[in-house]
């Protein structure tokens, strides 16, 4: 069974509990401290972090898909970099979602995850283009 505290609240646009969400999985993930102190990667069990894993993917699913498909257009990328893009991006949220808005926390001006996205995903698109190619990754930024 989640908690409670782990799903979006009534009233609660998907930016603000995405932000949230973040300190909750930096602190699964990482073991950072949440605002009271408390380490969830010492106290959550096995079952509780798969549920909170599952429904934060569920939300982030559709926007990573639609960001990946705009970004593939933009950058005419055939369908097969395109799914290379797709898993790439799936690894980088997986490893970099706990820094989203994560000095923003306080401020009026924070990000949205489609912005956190944009912002990351230059590089691993010049990388899918590097595996589909066939060329390494270092040598694909040689100029």
């Amino acid at each position: 069974m989640m908690r409670k505290e782990f799903t979006q609240q009534t009233g609660e646009n998907t930016k603000d509990y995405l932000t949230r969400a973040a300190r909750i999985y930096a602190s699964i993930c990482n073991g950072t401290p949440l605002e009271d102190g408390t380490v969830l990667k010492d106290t959550i069990s096995e079952e509780e972090r798969t549920d909170f894993m599952n429904y934060l993917m569920g939300i982030m699913n559709p926007i990573i898909v639609r960001v990946v498909e705009c970004e593939s257009r933009a950058a005419h990328l055939t369908l097969q970099v395109q799914e290379i893009l797709l898993s790439r991006v799936y690894e980088m949220v997986l490893s970099d979602f706990g820094k989203f808005n994560n000095y923003k926390a306080d401020s009026e001006e924070r990000y949205t995850f489609e912005s956190f996205l944009k912002n990351k995903i230059g590089d691993i698109i010049r990388n899918s283009v590097a595996e589909d190619q066939g060329i390494g990754v270092n040598r694909s930024r040689m100029r």
